[in-house]
């Protein structure tokens, strides 16, 4: 058995979001890496593609989507099967997020041999990976990179998201992603307070996290893939599933999951009786390297969350 790790960062270099032959590996490491550690997981991603799009960024969305879900599964899928349910796991874009992960208190670094030299600089001790033999299929994952985007506009000024964003999770930190990608200067994020009654209607509801903590990681989250960015984040709880898009005028796209697409419809129904631009619609989900809907991401929810809680508050003798 591996020794446990508290923290640790693993870095991946890819040569291109579409067709890299070398992320089949780098999901076998990520993978080891999360089932070796219980705390916190920082996946650095270095592609050439990410700040070379950076200002047409609707133009790559697809293939980051599809690359970023399958390095949250693989972490979340390790965690899950390890009994790490509660790792926290972050992927950050090196060279768009502003993000320096080397200059946090990181217990170690996982990788290959070839990206030792990505903490050079550092004091975090390098701990190699080596890959048993095994193969990967992500044939369809090409395919899905390359879904036009070619009516859009390379990018939006403003955009919406929301969410009740309990236990932030990596579905959470998917669509909270590629929202803040294809945004240029303003991202609204709306955090639900639910009423009474809906809170009563929840899974382990007396385990979810008050509203303003739930603000508070939502805007942590945001500046930490995002550091030193000139966006601005207005993180703002929400009573319904509308919040800011009934009336605020200059949105101009919004990003949901599969769950809340008809609730996205639902605002462009009611910003179109006010008088108002609809938005465009992106629909976000964690994607499996085959491009279906992966069964880990049926466990990675805020409600499956609260259920394990509950069930180690059982489990703890008076």
């Amino acid at each position: 058995m591996a020794p446990l790790h508290g923290s640790a960062l693993v870095p991946v270099r890819l040569s291109t979001l579409s067709t890299d032959n070398h992320l089949a590996s780098y999901l076998a490491l990520i993978r080891h890496a999360a089932a070796q550690t219980s705390d916190r997981l920082c996946i650095c991603l270095d592609c050439p593609e990410i700040p070379a799009s950076q200002h047409r960024p609707v133009t790559i969305h697809e293939a980051l989507h599809a690359v970023l879900s399958a390095l949250y599964i693989a972490a979340s899928e390790a965690a899950y099967r390890s009994g790490h349910l509660l790792l926290s796991v972050d992927v950050v874009f090196l060279g768009w997020c502003g993000y320096d992960p080397s200059d946090a208190d990181w217990d170690v670094a996982i990788g290959f041999e070839a990206d030792r030299e990505c903490i050079a600089n550092t004091s975090i001790p390098f701990q190699i990976y080596e890959p048993p033999p095994s193969e990967t299929n992500l044939k369809h994952l090409a395919d899905l990179s390359r879904k036009s985007q070619s009516s859009r506009p390379e990018i939006y000024t403003q955009v919406a998201v929301g969410g009740t964003f309990d236990h932030l999770h990596s579905g959470h930190k998917v669509l909270l992603t590629m929202a803040c990608w294809i945004a240029r200067d303003r991202l609204v994020c709306g955090v639900v307070d639910p009423t009474p009654e809906r809170l009563q209607r929840k899974m382990a509801s007396q385990y979810m996290e008050p509203t303003r903590i739930r603000i508070h990681n939502v805007r942590r989250f945001l500046t930490t893939i995002r550091t030193g960015s000139a966006i601005a984040f207005d993180v703002v709880p929400i009573v319904d599933d509308l919040g800011p898009t009934r009336y605020e005028s200059g949105l101009e796209a919004i990003v949901g999951s599969k769950e809340t697409e008809k609730g996205c419809e639902m605002v462009n129904s009611v910003r179109l009786e006010n008088g108002l631009k609809p938005l465009d619609i992106f629909i976000i989900d964690l994607i499996s390297p085959d491009g279906s809907v992966d069964d880990i991401a049926l466990k990675i929810s805020s409600s499956f969350i609260r259920q394990h809680l509950q069930e180690q508050a059982s489990q703890v003798k008076p």
